[in-house]
C-alpha cells in the first residue's frame, strides 16, 4: 500500500502560491472572503447532481454541499456585498480523470455585475497563471451552427438523436433533449477546440438555465456562461436569478423530473428561498474548479496529480 502523496511536493508548493495569488486578487478588489458550512440540512434539487447524505445513529442529518452557492446567496441577501470562497465541495458518483467526489471550488459573486462584466473578471483571474495563445467567446447557438450547421434552440428530440447516431454511433442516445444536446456538445464539439485556446461559451438554452436569469432581450436563452481551456471545463457562471417565485418554480420542476427518473427526492431549501424573497441584489456569480485550474497551470492530465491525496489513485 502506497502512503505517498499523489501530487509532488513541488506541485503542492505551486498550488499554495496560486492560493496566495487568488486571495491577493480579491483583496485588491475589496471582495470579502467568507466561509460557509460544508454540511447542511438541505441540498440542491438539480437532477444532474447527486449529494452525499449524512446519517448519525441511523437518522439522516443532512447533506455534504455540492457547492456553497445557496449559503453565499443568503449572505448576499443579508447585505454582505461582493464575496468569494474557497470551498471544499462534494458530489456523489463523480470519479475519473477530471472528477473527484471531493474537490475545491473557487466561487465568487460581484454585486451589480452583468454577465459580461464577470466573464471579463474571470479571464483576468485566469491570466494570473494561465496564458492561452488565444481567447474566444461565442454563444451556445454559434457553437452548434459552426460545428454541425444545426440550431440547438430550434431542434427536437428526434433530430438530436439522429445527430448522435451519425456523429457518435457508439454512444447511448438519451431520451431527454437537454441531455442529448449536452452529449453532442461535450463529445463532438468541445473536443475539437484547440488545446491552447480559452473558450467562453455563453447564452445556454433557457431549459439549461439552472440558477441563471433569462436574457430579457431573448428569453429563449439564459445569461449563463462556461469557460474552457481546450476541452477542460474550468468555470460555470450566471447573471443570477433574483426572483424567488421563478426559482421555486424551477425547484418544483426539478422535483418532478427527479420523481419521473426515480431519483431520490430532496426538499427545497426554505432558507435559500426566504433569502431570495427578502431580496437578492443584482449580481453575477461563478464557480471555478480550483483543482482543474491548478491542473491546467501545471500541465497535468489528472486531478490526482494536483491534490495531496486521492482516494482513486490506485484504482
Amino acid at each position: 500500500m502506497d502512503w505517498q502523496p499523489t501530487a509532488s511536493i513541488e506541485t503542492l508548493r505551486l498550488r499554495s502560491s496560486i492560493l496566495e495569488a487568488t486571495r491577493d486578487f480579491f483583496k485588491k478588489r475589496q471582495v470579502l472572503e467568507v466561509q460557509t458550512p460544508s454540511l447542511d440540512r438541505h441540498t440542491v434539487t438539480d437532477v444532474y447532481l447527486d449529494s452525499f447524505a449524512v446519517t448519525f445513529k441511523d437518522q439522516q442529518w443532512g447533506y455534504l454541499q455540492t457547492s456553497p452557492e445557496y449559503a453565499m446567496k443568503r449572505l448576499l441577501a443579508a447585505g454582505s456585498g461582493s464575496i468569494y470562497q474557497l470551498a471544499q465541495s462534494f458530489r456523489a458518483n463523480e470519479q475519473g480523470r477530471w472528477h473527484h467526489s471531493e474537490f475545491t471550488l473557487l466561487e465568487w459573486y460581484q454585486i451589480d455585475y452583468g454577465m459580461q462584466d464577470l466573464i471579463d473578471e474571470v479571464c483576468e483571474y485566469l491570466a494570473l497563471f494561465l496564458h492561452p495563445k488565444r481567447t474566444r467567446q461565442l454563444t451556445y447557438q454559434q457553437a452548434f451552427l459552426e460545428s454541425l450547421q444545426i440550431d440547438p434552440l430550434h431542434i427536437n428530440q428526434a433530430q438530436a438523436s439522429a445527430l448522435i447516431e451519425t456523429h457518435l454511433p457508439h454512444a447511448f442516445v438519451p431520451d431527454c433533449l437537454d441531455l442529448a444536446l449536452d452529449l453532442i456538445l461535450s463529445e463532438w464539439i468541445i473536443p475539437k477546440w484547440p488545446s491552447d485556446q480559452l473558450t467562453i461559451l455563453t447564452h445556454y438554452p433557457a431549459a439549461q438555465a439552472s440558477l441563471a436569469a433569462l436574457d430579457a432581450s431573448d428569453p429563449s436563452v439564459a445569461l449563463r456562461f462556461e469557460v474552457f481551456f481546450g476541452a477542460l471545463e474550468l468555470a460555470n457562471g450566471f447573471e443570477e436569478l433574483t426572483c424567488s417565485q421563478e426559482q421555486q418554480a424551477r425547484f418544483t420542476k426539478d422535483q418532478q423530473s427527479r420523481q419521473e427518473g426515480q431519483q431520490a427526492l430532496v426538499e427545497q431549501d426554505p432558507y435559500f428561498l426566504k433569502a431570495l424573497e427578502s431580496g437578492l441584489p443584482p449580481c453575477s456569480g461563478v464557480a471555478l474548479g480550483f483543482d482543474r485550474f491548478v491542473m491546467a497551470v501545471c500541465q497535468k492530465v489528472r486531478l490526482q496529480e494536483v491534490v495531496a491525496f486521492s482516494p482513486y489513485a490506485h484504482e
